[in-house]
């Protein structure tokens, strides 16, 4: 610590009035208040920041690092996707299935293709294969459209009608090509 000297001509008051002593306790605690506010405000601000970092990574991960997986073409990727979702990796699955979808069943094939639009449906009647053995994929996916209000029933009612929607489109087409 550097000491300066005072000038010449400055005056030290060596005795403090009790009156100047109480001012200047006043002060310090207003100074002290004031701090202990600015200190909070930064801690927050700090966790604020750190959270929006860990978003912004995880986001620009998501669009330019990680491969898209979507949509899933067959069986085994349909496997391997309910396995990566009994991982730690869950939930930048979701997050990534919340992005593509923009929020609505209804974009389910951007997630499904359309070979297992075609074999699959939600109970696996007709002849059909069972979405709904895929526990973990229909949380996931149930999670990635999920609003308020939003039940698990009414996820599936919305999610068979869509793939019924989806499979007539795709027979109306393929009618039409003969």
């Amino acid at each position: 610590m550097i000491m300066a000297t005072p000038p010449e001509n400055f005056i030290i008051k060596t005795e403090i009035t009790e009156d100047d002593f109480e001012c200047l306790m006043q002060r310090i605690d207003v100074i002290e208040a004031k701090l202990n506010k600015v200190l909070e405000q930064q801690e927050e601000l700090g966790k604020m920041l750190f959270e929006s970092n860990t978003l912004l990574r995880r986001n620009l991960e998501i669009c330019d690092g990680t491969p898209q997986r979507f949509p899933l073409q067959n069986d085994k990727e349909l496997q391997d996707l309910e396995e990566d979702l009994k991982s730690e990796k869950k939930h930048d699955i979701v997050v990534s299935m919340r992005q593509v979808l923009c929020g609505s069943i209804k974009n389910i094939e951007r997630i499904l293709g359309k070979s297992l639009i075609s074999s699959y449906n939600y109970d696996g009647f007709k002849g059909k294969k069972a979405l709904k053995i895929y526990k973990h994929f229909m949380l996931s996916l149930y999670e990635a459209v999920k609003k308020n209000g939003y039940s698990s029933s009414d996820f599936q009612m919305e999610l068979r009608s869509t793939l019924r929607k989806i499979k007539n489109k795709y027979q109306k087409r393929h009618s039409r090509q003969m």
